[in-house]
């Protein structure tokens, strides 16, 4: 696969703020260039298996909200783990959510990490960083889909 057809980051998430200051502190801390979003679980879904419209491009990573339209983030995290194809990519929650639930209901589920998203910039932004570091970096992933 041609290094220019990974999205470092599929971000899912349906709060168009919340996912322009993503993208806005990824690429400003140049962490990801390359970062697509899509808005909600009915569209993660197509993107893996119906009608992907970049059927050459492949995350490393994905961040996804839980508290999503059509289909949430739960039942999106739940799939992705239960398919060959997509089960090793990882998928980091990022959630405003941090009822014991959820989080014990994401990991049941096969998230790798669980993240609640803090409120103030500057720790949003630190979070991201780390994030970025640790995933996109320093973790060693498998290049098979």
């Amino acid at each position: 696969m041609n290094q220019e057809q990974i999205i470092d980051i599929l971000h899912i998430e349906d709060n168009i703020d919340e996912a322009n200051l993503v993208a806005r502190v990824l690429k400003k801390e140049g962490i990801t260039t390359r970062y697509h979003r899509l808005s909600n679980g009915e569209a993660a879904l197509d993107f893996f298996f119906q009608t992907n419209p970049f059927p050459d491009m492949w995350p490393k990573l994905i961040l996804l909200d839980i508290k999503l339209p059509r289909i949430n983030g739960l039942d999106v995290l739940a799939k992705l783990k239960a398919n060959d194809r997509t089960k090793t990519i990882p998928i980091i929650i990022l959630s405003a959510s941090a009822q014991e639930r959820d989080v014990a209901q994401a990991y049941r589920l096969g998230a790798n990490s669980y993240l609640v998203k803090p409120v103030k910039y500057n720790h949003f932004k630190e979070l991201l960083q780390t994030l970025g570091q640790y995933w996109l970096r320093h973790n060693t992933q498998t290049q098979e889909k």
